[in-house]
C-alpha cells in the first residue's frame, strides 16, 4: 500500500503537468501562431487600450490624445513584442502568458495607462503587476451578474488591482471594491453617454428591446460559473412570454409594437422568432439595427421602451425614457439576476417586477403609460445614481482620462 501512494501521486502529479503543457501550448497557438503577423514595433503612445472590442468607443473618449489598441482575441500579434515577451520567465506561467506579452507592448509604447472595456476579462486585474509604473483603468461594458460574467469568486484577493474601475452606477462600483483593489467610480456607459438625448412627441409606439441570438446546433446557450448548462430554449422562454403579453396589451390599450432589434448579420433569424410568436391578427414592426446609435435613437422615439434585463433597457432609463423592466429569466436562481442589482430594491416597484406573473406585467406597464413625464420622472429618480449614471459627453471620464494623462497637472485623486 505504501509504495503504491507515491506511483499513484506521480502519476497524478505527470497528468497535471501534462495538462498544463497542453493548455499552454493551445493558448500559444491561438494567440500567437495562427493570427496574422506584424514584424515592426508598434509606434509610442500615451494609452494602450486593451482588447479591440469597443476600441472605437475609447478611441472616441481619449480624444486628443494618442492611443494604440492591442488585441488580445487572436488577430494578429506582433513579433518583436512576442519576441521580448517570451524571454520573461512570466510568460510561460500559466494564466500569465497573454498579460506578459500586453506588458511588453505596453512598455515599448511608452504608454502612460492602460485601459479596457471588458469588465469581465479578469486577466486585465492582475496585469499591474507586470506595468511598473503605468496605470490601469476598466470601464464597465454591460450590464452583468453574477451568474454569467462576474465570476470572483467570495473573497476579495491582492491579485486583483486597477487604478480605476468606472461603472455604470454606484451600486456596481460598490461590488467591484468588494473584489478589486483601486479607485471605483460611478460614470454610466460611456456609449449611451456619448449620444444626444433625441426629443420628439411619441406616437403611442411601445419599443420591446430584443436580446435574442441565434440558436446553437446543440442547444446550449451558456455555462454558468456554478457549471450549469442553460439552454437556448430555457433562456429565451422569457421573451416569448413577455412579448406575447405585449402583442395583447398594445391591441387592447390602442398602442403599436415595435422590436428593436439587436442583430446585426442574423436580422432575418431575429425578425422570424418574433413573428413566430404573433399570430395573424397580431402585428408588429421589426426595427433592424442599421447604425451604432440606431438603438438608442428608436428608444428615444418611443413612449415607452420594455426590456428584460437588456444594458440597452437601463440606458433608456438613464436618458429618461419610460422604461418597464420584466426579470423573469428563472433560468438561474441568483441574487444578482434580480432587477438593480447589486443595488438591492424590492421585488416590484413602479417600473418593474422580478415576478412572471401577468397580473405583474399589467400593473407595471400601467404604471408606467398613466405617469406623466414628470410622474416618470420622479418615480425613476431614487434609483437612478446606483443604476446607471447619465453623464452626456462623459464628462466625468474625459476630464479623469485628462488628469492621468496631463504631466502639468497633477491626478484627480
Amino acid at each position: 500500500m505504501k509504495t503504491k501512494r507515491p506511483i499513484r501521486n506521480a502519476i497524478s502529479r505527470s497528468k497535471q503537468l501534462l495538462e498544463i503543457g497542453f493548455a499552454l501550448v493551445k493558448t500559444f497557438h491561438a494567440l500567437f501562431v495562427r493570427p496574422k503577423k506584424i514584424w515592426r514595433h508598434p509606434q509610442k503612445c500615451e494609452v494602450l487600450i486593451y482588447d479591440a472590442v469597443g476600441s472605437k468607443t475609447l478611441v472616441d473618449l481619449i480624444g486628443k490624445h494618442s492611443s494604440v489598441v492591442v488585441p488580445t482575441r487572436g488577430e494578429s500579434v506582433n513579433i518583436p513584442c512576442l519576441i521580448k515577451a517570451m524571454t520573461k520567465k512570466s510568460f510561460w506561467s500559466r494564466g500569465q502568458t497573454i498579460n506578459t506579452y500586453i506588458s511588453m507592448f505596453a512598455i515599448r509604447c511608452e504608454v502612460r495607462l492602460v485601459i479596457t472595456f471588458i469588465d469581465n476579462n479578469f486577466r486585465f486585474y492582475s496585469l499591474w503587476k507586470l506595468l511598473p509604473g503605468i496605470q490601469t483603468m476598466m470601464i464597465q461594458n454591460g450590464t452583468r451578474d453574477e451568474v454569467n460574467d462576474l465570476k470572483f469568486g467570495l473573497n476579495k484577493t491582492p491579485e486583483y488591482r486597477v487604478n480605476y474601475a468606472l461603472s455604470h452606477g454606484f451600486a456596481q462600483s460598490w461590488y467591484y471594491k468588494q473584489f478589486i483593489t483601486g479607485r471605483a467610480e460611478a460614470i454610466g456607459s460611456i456609449k449611451n453617454n456619448f449620444v444626444d438625448k433625441i426629443v420628439c412627441d411619441p406616437d403611442r409606439t411601445i419599443v420591446f428591446v430584443s436580446q435574442f441570438r441565434v440558436r446553437a446546433l446543440d442547444n446550449k446557450f451558456l455555462i454558468t460559473n456554478r457549471n450549469e448548462t442553460v439552454y437556448w430554449d430555457e433562456y429565451f422562454t422569457a421573451e416569448k412570454i413577455i412579448f406575447k403579453f405585449l402583442l395583447g396589451w398594445c391591441k387592447q390599450n390602442n398602442y403599436k409594437l415595435a422590436v428593436c432589434g439587436c442583430q446585426s448579420s442574423n436580422k432575418v433569424e431575429e425578425h422570424q422568432f418574433f413573428s413566430s410568436i404573433s399570430s395573424e391578427s397580431e402585428s408588429f414592426s421589426y426595427l433592424a439595427r442599421q447604425t451604432e446609435t440606431g438603438s438608442y435613437e428608436y428608444t428615444d422615439a418611443a413612449e415607452i421602451v420594455v426590456t428584460i434585463d437588456s444594458t440597452l433597457g437601463f440606458e433608456s432609463l438613464g436618458r429618461g425614457n419610460k422604461t418597464a423592466f420584466f426579470y423573469n429569466r428563472n433560468v438561474t436562481v441568483t441574487v444578482s439576476q434580480l432587477f438593480g442589482w447589486p443595488a438591492v430594491l424590492p421585488e416590484s416597484g413602479p417600473f418593474w417586477t422580478n415576478s412572471r406573473s401577468e397580473a405583474e406585467f399589467e400593473r407595471v406597464m400601467n404604471s408606467v403609460a398613466s405617469a406623466t413625464d414628470v410622474e416618470f420622472a420622479k418615480m425613476r429618480e431614487p434609483y437612478m445614481d446606483d443604476l446607471m449614471v447619465w453623464d452626456p459627453g462623459n464628462s466625468k471620464a474625459k476630464a479623469l482620462i485628462e488628469s492621468i494623462l496631463d504631466t502639468s497637472k497633477p491626478a484627480i485623486k
